[in-house]
């Protein structure tokens, strides 16, 4: 992660692991597929949920993404492929197959 705030590096890989597992996940189990210490994952899963990003099960120790993360990007593929909308300047070029794709 050349170039990278470690910190906001994690934050997305561990969200990234969310999406590939879709299921609660304990502090351990990501710390041990991300290679973090034990600690500074807690710490960073504990300040995601305080930021409403992540939820605490404490019957389960185990963590969820919230409502809040889950919409996070919901208007990125309006704003792309919007027919009403023109498309945004600062956009480089879709690749064909995906203007096809977005006509259908």
């Amino acid at each position: 992660m050349s170039g990278v705030i470690k910190t906001a590096g994690r934050v997305f890989e561990v969200l990234e692991y969310f999406r590939q597992v879709r299921r609660p996940l304990a502090v351990r189990e990501i710390a041990a597929h991300c290679r973090y210490p034990l600690s500074s994952t807690a710490v960073l899963l504990k300040s995601m949920a305080t930021l409403g990003y992540l939820t605490y099960d404490h019957t389960r120790k185990a963590y969820f993404p919230t409502v809040q993360t889950a919409v996070l990007g919901d208007w990125v593929l309006e704003s792309l492929f919007s027919p009403t909308q023109s498309r945004p300047t600062w956009l480089p070029p879709m690749p064909a197959i995906w203007c096809r794709g977005a006509e259908s």
